[in-house]
């Protein structure tokens, strides 16, 4: 009746140290670890790296003329550039001054079709 409720115990191999040898007892012991982190490196932390990576170079290889589209929706034509700064040309009036990390895209010359500087609402050309 009693053995319901206590588990058998099972006797280790140990060497004289006290201490067992079975070295894949030890990597089976270890491998779920190293298969997460192997999910995790797979699915978050390299593919993270090269948005960055991406980033950076779009960033980097900024140059005058471009349009641009940045974090906070504002779409407007690079017409100088600093170290850390774009100015934005937002409109035939306005140019802002923005944060270089701030450019989330370069528009194509598709994609930046319908942008053109305007003047109280009429285009400029």
């Amino acid at each position: 009746m009693l053995d319901l409720f206590v588990s058998t115990g099972w006797a280790q191999t140990a060497t004289a140290s006290g201490v067992t040898t079975d070295w894949s007892v030890m990597l089976v012991s270890y491998l779920p670890i190293v298969f997460i982190f192997a999910i995790f490196y797979l699915l978050i932390i390299r593919p993270q790296n090269q948005a960055a990576k991406a980033h950076a170079d779009l960033v980097k290889n900024l140059k005058k003329g471009d349009v641009v589209l940045i974090d906070g929706g504002l779409v407007g034509e690079v017409t100088k550039l600093m170290d850390q700064l774009a100015h934005l040309k937002v409109n035939a009036e306005d140019e802002v001054c923005v944060a270089r990390a701030s450019v989330k895209k370069v528009l194509g010359a598709e994609e930046s079709k319908g942008w053109e500087p305007m003047v109280h609402g009429k285009s400029k050309k």
